[in-house]
């Protein structure tokens, strides 16, 4: 599996998990990709280069949600 098939099937796999609990948002969801593998997962990269691609990712799997998404959230 490539890791942005893996990334979605991940995020898929928590919003439909997490998305009717009240608290779950965006940083909700990178704290738990953080306790997450990731296969070939580059070096030196980790989740925070990869945070534009999650926000995408969790817009679209999560559009009710997608508010909470802000610029100062970091992983």
């Amino acid at each position: 599996m490539t890791l942005i098939k893996c990334f979605l099937h991940k995020c898929d796999k928590i919003v439909a998990e997490q998305e009717d609990k009240n608290e779950f948002d965006f940083l909700k969801l990178l704290q738990l990709l953080v306790d997450q593998e990731f296969p070939n997962l580059p070096p030196g990269g980790g989740l925070s280069a990869k945070q534009p691609f999650i926000e995408q990712v969790f817009r679209e799997v999560c559009p009710s949600r997608a508010d909470s998404i802000s610029n100062d959230e970091k992983c």
